[in-house]
């Protein structure tokens, strides 16, 4: 996780999801990771949209 996306001095919100994007979301988290860092990964620019 870059600088960029340090959580630890931040405002925090709740937002609601559907139990099943809760359990897809899962899915994508790697050992350690928040339901914010998934996010984050989701919302960083990849090469494949070339």
């Amino acid at each position: 996780m870059s600088p960029a996306h340090d959580t630890d001095n931040v405002e925090r919100t709740s937002i609601q999801i559907s139990e099943e994007l809760t359990d897809e979301s899962y899915e994508q988290k790697h050992r350690g990771d928040s339901c914010d860092n998934v996010i984050w990964r989701l919302l960083e620019p990849t090469d494949n949209h070339s």
